[in-house]
């Protein structure tokens, strides 16, 4: 029942949401990746033909359900990854 989906990681450390779910295996071109790290912050975001395939979020505790949802469903990005979008656009979009 469970096979298809993804595996990922809930995490609360030092008061910090940790998310680790997909893919990070990136083996070609048809793999994008945004990341972005600040002091108490880090996101990557691995898509792979313009779908969410895998993420690890360390905060950003307001879209880790969008972000399952999102890589479970096969959301695609293509239109905002060719359009340049970063990874704040990214999570206020998923977070919406």
């Amino acid at each position: 029942v469970f096979e298809n989906l993804p595996r990922s990681n809930t995490l609360k450390v030092l008061g910090l949401d940790l998310l680790s779910i997909g893919d990070f295996a990136v083996i070609d071109g048809s793999y994008d990746v945004l990341t972005e790290q600040s002091d108490k912050q880090f996101a990557q975001f691995v898509f792979h033909d313009g779908r969410l395939v895998g993420a690890i979020l360390i905060g950003h505790g307001e879209c880790h359900t969008a972000v399952k949802k999102a890589i479970e469903g096969g959301r695609g990005f293509s239109g905002e990854l060719a359009a340049g979008i970063g990874v704040r656009q990214l999570v206020d979009l998923l977070s919406s």
